[in-house]
């Protein structure tokens, strides 16, 4: 062999020598991002700890220090060994640096976060995950946005969306420059964390960009599914007819694509039968519902056994309408099986939907008792859930057929207390700055030639609800609230009272009264003495939970009502209210402290609103800045 050959005999060597390499490489390569994929679906597949051991090794040969760590940890909790697991994880977590998998930080995080929560720890998870989450790098959104997304809907199942919200919008830094694209994602995940807060203003802004960046993008999936979305927002709005035309004008976009053209189409069919049977329109709920098995063979087995669920359970609806229960209970029975088998999480309020068709079914075929468990049994999921537009839903449910007086007594007044609640969250945004917002992408809209009727449909709806939820709350506010405190007025707490006493469980009355207040008045005016009552009220307000009502009771004295059924709660509520107060700055060396006295109501004998001010009283007489309770 002569020198040339040698030379390329030599070449073809490295080569193979460098092929087998990086086939090496890629093997163990693929193993490992298969065992990462586990570590991250770890709660959904448990794994035994002879496969953790095998992962175990295979990391350590690697030289995958974190992932090893992580199998470690959950060697520790299939053992049960907790405390074991956090301090394998802490230290895990302390470690990472910028090359770390990022599902592997995620996980670590979540994990651990959960850890905390099982302990009753939520202030140390919410930490955590802030902590963490911080640390992630421009990078990590360009080329993970979707597994930080994910990550972010099991932040919202740990704790709630609010948590997500201010992680995404507010913790991304502007210079990270995502793309349009990124950002496209993140407004649709917002979107629907918005309406999960029922903050339907803020939901209603980011649809908007949503359906007008797919636009720009020309991705017309995401145009479509904004729009079906958008929809069903309005549809909580009671803008049903809108909710319609908006769908309506989905399914005109042209999707190349079949098996996406099926899957939104399909999206937009089961969203359009629910909507029509909201408003009573069976007719066309039947209509839609008719055309969804001809999608059967474009979607996976999976896909379409989720949207069988929920046909079936619509179908058991218009076969109650047409008094065809034998027809009603199969299609639930159908249901009830393919839920059997279903693992599919797309529609993770199948079996919600389920239970309210159920419950319908009941009703019609005279036996309510049923009725009423199935709705209880939503409401405390629903509860538990902070999932409160269903929770409103079933109460009225329950109103509806409840005979019990006591008990219809009850509901009407948790409704009461709730729409309350929420009124402010649900609409309070929709302001004209939000408006503003929406006619600056419209114009956006129309300068780039994207003319749709639709958009100007959305426009006309927002814009009514605007000026109709202005005149609402303003009339609302007038009979309901003091003007200068914005506290519920006497008027109001009257009523509030009297609804308690004829419910007749216990709850609690606390009475406030500001201490020295004449005094503060006449030393410093009328206008500070204002000043006084507004900032110390708002301290109040920002202190209490939605389970306390804070009403104005006269002059410089308030009232609050708890549903609360615990004594130590109440008066540590009562404690904290005394303390915020008294720590409140005022000019000059101004001190201002409030009396408050707390008394229980257990039954009709007791006078609760007269022991309170009694207890108030006692702590006047002796010292002031204190909470009696006896």
């Amino acid at each position: 062999m002569n020198k040339s050959e040698k030379k390329y005999a030599l070449r073809i060597i490295g080569i193979l020598i460098v092929i087998s390499i990086l086939g090496i490489k890629f093997k163990i390569d693929k193993e490992y991002e298969g065992i990462v994929e586990s570590i991250y679906r770890f709660e959904k597949n448990k794994i035994t700890n002879a496969k953790l051991e095998e992962y175990i090794d295979f990391m350590k040969k690697i030289n995958k220090a974190p992932e090893e760590n992580i199998l470690i940890a959950y060697t520790k909790i299939n053992d049960n060994k907790i405390s074991q697991a956090e301090a394998i994880l802490s230290k895990n977590i302390s470690n990472f640096n910028k090359y770390t998998n990022i599902k592997t930080r995620l996980t670590s995080i979540e994990v651990l976060a959960k850890i905390y929560l099982n302990q009753g720890e939520e202030d140390k998870a919410i930490n955590l995950i802030k902590d963490n989450f911080s640390n992630l790098r421009s990078k990590d959104y360009k080329y993970n946005v979707d597994i930080i997304l994910e990550f972010m809907d099991d932040v919202i199942d740990m704790t709630d969306a609010n948590l997500a919200i201010e992680l995404i919008e507010h913790g991304v830094p502007r210079y990270y420059n995502l793309s349009e694209k990124i950002n496209l994602k993140i407004l649709d995940k917002i979107r629907t964390w918005y309406i999960l807060t029922n903050n339907y203003a803020k939901a209603s802004e980011a649809s908007i960009k949503s359906v007008h960046l797919s636009k720009k993008l020309n991705d017309k999936q995401s145009q479509a599914e904004s729009m079906i979305e958008l929809a069903l927002l309005f549809s909580r709005l009671k803008g049903y007819e809108t909710g319609i035309k908006v769908i309506q004008e989905s399914l005109d976009i042209e999707i190349a694509d079949e098996r996406t053209r099926a899957e939104v189409e399909v999206y937009a069919f089961i969203n359009l039968c629910e909507l029509y049977l909201t408003i009573g329109d069976y007719e066309n709920a039947e209509k839609f519902s008719d055309k969804i098995p001809d999608y059967k063979d474009n979607l996976s087995e999976e896909d379409y056994r989720d949207i069988e669920i929920l046909k079936n359970n619509m179908d058991s609806e218009i076969y109650v309408h047409k008094n065809d229960l034998k027809s009603a209970k199969e299609s639930l029975d159908k249901s009830l099986e393919l839920q059997k088998k279903d693992k599919n999480e797309s529609y993770y309020e199948k079996d919600i939907s389920y239970a309210l068709a159920l419950g319908k079914f009941y009703e019609e075929t005279g036996e309510p008792s049923k009725s009423k468990s199935i709705y209880k049994d939503l409401l405390s999921r629903a509860k538990s859930d902070k999932n409160y537009y269903l929770y409103e839903k079933v109460l009225k449910l329950l109103i509806q057929i409840e005979d019990n007086i006591i008990l219809k007594n009850e509901y009407l007044m948790d409704l009461s207390d709730l729409v309350e609640y929420e009124q402010d969250k649900r609409y309070g945004d929709y302001s004209y700055n939000i408006l503003d917002k929406i006619k600056y992408e419209n114009e956006l809209i129309e300068s780039n030639n994207f003319k749709l009727l639709i958009y100007k449909i959305i426009f006309i709806f927002i814009l009514g609800l605007v000026l109709f939820n202005k005149k609402l709350l303003e009339l609302k506010r007038r009979n309901t609230h003091d003007v200068l405190i914005n506290a519920y007025n006497r008027r109001i707490f009257d009523k509030k009272y009297k609804m308690a006493l004829d419910n007749g469980k216990k709850f609690y009355i606390m009475i406030l009264d500001l201490d020295n207040f004449k005094n503060i008045n006449d030393t410093y005016g009328h206008q500070f003495g204002d000043t006084v009552l507004v900032d110390t009220c708002e301290v109040i307000r920002s202190t209490i939970s939605r389970h306390y009502q804070l009403f104005r009771y006269g002059g410089e004295e308030f009232v609050i009502i708890s549903k609360s059924q615990n004594n130590e709660d109440v008066l540590d509520m009562a404690e904290s209210i005394r303390k915020e107060i008294e720590s409140m700055t005022w000019k000059s060396d101004i001190k201002v402290t409030v009396s408050i006295g707390v008394s229980s109501y257990s039954d009709s004998t007791t006078n609760v609103l007269e022991n309170a001010d009694k207890n108030l009283y006692i702590s006047k007489k002796t010292g002031k800045n204190k909470v009696t309770y006896n």
